[in-house]
């Protein structure tokens, strides 16, 4: 298992979302960005409703390259780190 706080995630709180995979932070992160309506999350929640597809593969490119240098508590296959592929479509391909 890994942890990453919003903030190592570029969000503005030390919220900690823990997850076995990539996916599963992602998925974590986007939830808690959308459920805050404050300011400190406002950028963020508009960058998350309608990313393009460049952004969301930079995006992936980028937090997976974080995952990997993330030492966690459980690790898969030898001491090597699961990523996730880029989804197809939408933030993270859950629901759209």
């Amino acid at each position: 298992m890994k942890k990453f706080t919003c903030k190592e995630m570029s969000g503005p709180c030390e919220e900690v979302h823990e997850g076995g995979t990539a996916m599963e932070i992602a998925i974590k992160s986007h939830a808690h960005v959308m459920a805050n309506t404050d300011e400190a999350h406002k950028q963020m929640r508009k960058q998350m409703t309608k990313p393009s597809e460049e952004d969301q593969k930079k995006w992936w490119d980028w937090f997976n390259g974080e995952w990997d240098k993330k030492n966690g508590a459980l690790e898969f296959m030898n001491n090597t780190t699961q990523t996730m592929e880029q989804p197809k479509s939408g933030f993270l391909s859950v629901g759209n």
